[in-house]
């Protein structure tokens, strides 16, 4: 992780503790280890782990830089996508959903309507011309 990319956001820049912590974090080997484990091998402690979950600059820099990793990775995902489901014709969802946040697939939903529709519309006393309201009323 270069400090060229920690300009990207705002001017935000991570420390160097940060820095390492976001390469454990952005690194698919460590996903799904343990906090602990993530800090140990970032060579960080827990402190510093959570006070830079708490830094709304931080977690949004590191969601920009996961978001701008998975674009890099559009064509990967598009070629696993048709390895996968030519396989697995049925199972498809982590990869629109991977697709959609890159940007690359938006669902696209075709509404049509058939038949009638009922409107309900209802008049107060206030709206009703005034010999109206009364004629209904000796009636």
């Amino acid at each position: 992780m270069s400090n060229n990319s920690s300009a990207n956001l705002g001017g935000y820049r991570p420390t160097a503790a940060e820095e390492r912590l976001l390469e454990v974090l952005m690194n698919p080997e460590h996903f799904g280890k343990s906090i602990t484990d993530k800090c140990r091998i970032a060579e960080i402690d827990r402190q510093t782990y959570y006070n830079a979950m708490k830094k709304p600059e931080f977690c949004d820099f590191y969601n920009e830089q996961v978001k701008s990793n998975l674009k890099s990775s559009v064509g990967e995902i598009i070629q696993a996508t048709h390895k996968f489901g030519t396989r697995f014709p049925g199972n498809h969802q982590d990869r629109k959903i991977l697709l959609e946040m890159a940007g690359a697939y938006t669902e696209k939903q075709e509404i049509k309507h058939l038949g009638g529709m009922v409107i309900d519309i209802r008049l107060t006393d206030d709206d009703e011309p005034e010999g109206e309201a009364q004629e209904l009323e000796n009636d």
